[in-house]
């Protein structure tokens, strides 16, 4: 069945790559692979946080890291956007914090 389906899948992302015969095993490997990529991204932004409050400036912080250790990953796309978010104010509400 998951072979019939191939080219379909094929079209509508990236990469499909059967993991086994049960949904429920391909929906963990997805879950735990997004988890992963979650977890450095966060680990990320608390490594740029902890840089930029000794005075090291963000962006040649992130360069070396996205151009050779992260390269090619979907982190690499990600520092620049999360440092342009963290220069900006953001509301909650009654209280208005700034990011990093």
């Amino acid at each position: 069945m998951i072979e019939a389906c191939l080219p379909l899948f094929n079209t509508l992302v990236q990469k499909t790559i059967p993991i086994g015969s049960e949904p429920s095993t391909a929906n963990l490997v997805k879950l735990s692979g997004n988890f992963l990529l979650t977890s450095a991204i966060e680990a990320l932004g608390e490594a740029i946080a902890l840089v930029s409050k000794a005075g090291v400036d963000a962006r040649a912080y992130v360069e070396p890291l996205t151009s050779t250790i992260w390269i090619g990953l979907p982190l690499a796309d990600s520092p620049g956007a999360m440092r342009a978010k963290a220069s900006r104010p953001v509301d909650m509400g009654e209280r208005s914090l700034r990011a990093y």
